[in-house]
């Protein structure tokens, strides 16, 4: 009997010892919640400028706001995002302007910096689509 309960010992730390190095457990310390969009988009720089050579400028201000609308999933993973979220593109400011729309501030106002944080975000994978404000005026 003291042999199976050593051998049943043994195997479940083999299997816990297993599970942590595969990944199967998840370790990260409960309090630190680890944004699941947190990569940095890779983009084609010539694709970039192609697309602000030929963005339809209408209605568009360029106040250093830009429109987001996050996907559903993106909604619920996340309850609140910071410019941390967004630092490729230098935002300095987040604010929720609805359930799955965002207003993100961002530093330099030119239109190119604009268009270039508006390309990076639309490849973003928590992001349904993003826009230059055209009608939005922060409070």
């Amino acid at each position: 009997m003291k042999k199976i309960s050593k051998l049943i010992t043994t195997l479940i730390l083999c299997f816990a010892l297993v599970c942590i190095f595969a990944g199967c457990v998840d370790n990260t310390p409960s309090g630190d919640t680890l944004s699941p969009y947190d990569e940095i988009v890779k983009y084609d720089e010539k694709e970039m400028s192609e697309f602000i050579a030929n963005y339809d400028d209408a209605n568009k201000l360029y106040d250093g706001i830009i429109i987001i609308v996050l996907t559903s999933k993106a909604t619920y993973d996340i309850d609140e995002y910071t410019p941390d979220d967004f630092s490729q593109i230098d935002a300095v400011s987040v604010k929720k302007i609805g359930k799955q729309i965002l207003s993100i501030e961002v530093s330099d106002t030119s239109r190119e910096n604009i268009l270039r944080a508006v390309y990076i975000l639309n490849l973003r994978s928590d992001i349904e689509s993003a826009e230059p404000n055209g009608y939005y005026i922060p409070f």
